[in-house]
């Protein structure tokens, strides 16, 4: 019987495993303490006191207030409220908004909801290696706007987004949502998110369970409540809280800050050298994004392979065991190619070509050029070579 080669993990942007410890932090209140934590007797107490500490421990990592953290079911509905909540509440004083290209879908869909309702939104471009120019951006403001979208690192190139020097240039007033769902333990945070007064965090992406996530509201910022029907996190996020999955996020949060060096180091090292051996051994791969390994995360890269049929490629490096993504997990079921790389000038055709790759802190289990010889013998097959396919 042939045995199946190790699967080899290089889709972390998409989502993470749970992390085993934050399991066991999080296992209690999915069994024997399952109280609701608004209730006002002694298992609902315990609840809440067990959200409270996640609450507490999002806001130690991003240097906040507790109340200044709404706890939400994920980064997509964090989004959703920041951009519709903050625009919205601002719509008496200005309805221009500001949002880069390549934002996550989630950011560009309630965009679209804006546009529905009057608001006009105003897309800036981003450079070829996919990074927006905070004099760009500076140069858009008008007098009527109100809020500006721009992520701290975009979950396809890696590519890293100068926020803090777009805050820096931004008037008094105009707010800045950051999407920062992607980089907690993968690159020193600092003021990266102690300054946007609207940042959105996800559990899953930092080895957290899925349903799970924040947005931190700074002042000036006021969002209004999307849902309605409770008082629950400080009247903009109602519902009964899910308590085993936040628990777990707290944990995972607190646990993927701590452990940033070391992420760095090794995830940081590994990344680079698969990238070499994929470009070296692959010609006319070419990387899509910032050549800069500073200006991306280290655990990030996007490459084009010079193949005839790109839709073979993912289905390829699965079956081989590689997991990897051709854009942003929720865009994958999509047949249009990513905005993103569209937004860069990268060609329809190029950009259904491409592989993003990003790896997680498994990284010890497995040699690059290895996993890069790997990746060669999965793409064999579908490499155009002298005009035709090898």
């Amino acid at each position: 019987m042939t045995r199946s080669p190790p699967l080899l993990h290089f889709d972390h942007n998409a989502s993470t495993p749970v992390d085993a410890a934050v399991l066991q932090e999080m296992l209690p209140f999915l069994a024997e303490r399952s109280g609701n934590p608004s209730s006002t007797h002694s298992v609902g107490r315990e609840a809440r006191v067990a959200v409270d500490r996640a609450r507490a421990r999002v806001a130690g990592v991003v240097a906040a207030r507790p109340d200044q953290v709404v706890l939400t079911a994920g980064g997509t509905e964090a989004n959703n409220l920041a951009v519709l909540g903050a625009a919205r509440e601002a719509a008496s004083r200005g309805r221009h908004v500001l949002v880069s290209a390549v934002e996550h879908a989630s950011v560009l869909g309630p965009c679209s909801r804006l546009r529905e309702e009057g608001f006009e939104v105003e897309v800036v471009p981003v450079g070829r290696d996919g990074r927006v120019d905070p004099r760009r951006v500076a140069g858009a403001v008008r007098r009527d706007t109100t809020l500006v979208c721009v992520m701290a690192a975009n979950n396809e190139t890696g590519a890293l987004q100068p926020v803090l020097e777009i805050l820096r240039l931004l008037p008094s007033g105009v707010l800045l949502h950051c999407d920062a769902t992607q980089v907690p333990g993968k690159v020193p945070l600092g003021e990266i998110v102690r300054k946007p007064h609207l940042l959105s965090l996800s559990s899953h992406k930092v080895h957290g369970p899925k349903g799970a996530g924040a947005l931190v509201v700074r002042t000036p910022a006021r969002p209004q409540p999307l849902l309605f029907g409770g008082g629950q996190e400080h009247g903009l996020r109602p519902g009964t809280e899910n308590v085993p999955a936040l628990v777990g996020f707290g944990a995972a949060l607190e646990r993927a800050a701590a452990r940033t060096d070391e992420y760095v180091r090794t995830v940081g090292a590994r990344t680079r050298a698969l990238l070499a051996h994929l470009l070296d051994g692959i010609p006319g791969s070419r990387l899509l994004g910032p050549e800069d390994p500073a200006s991306r995360l280290p655990n990030t890269f996007a490459l084009s392979f010079p193949v005839r049929d790109g839709r073979a490629l993912v289905p390829a490096l699965d079956l081989a065991g590689i997991l990897a993504s051709s854009g942003s997990a929720c865009a994958s079921g999509a047949p249009e190619p990513s905005h993103v790389l569209a937004g860069m000038g990268v060609s329809r055709e190029e950009a259904s070509r491409t592989v993003r790759f990003s790896l997680g802190r498994e990284v010890e289990e497995w040699d690059a050029e290895e996993a890069a010889r790997r990746i060669r013998r999965a793409l064999d097959p579908l490499l155009v070579a002298h005009g035709r396919q090898i």
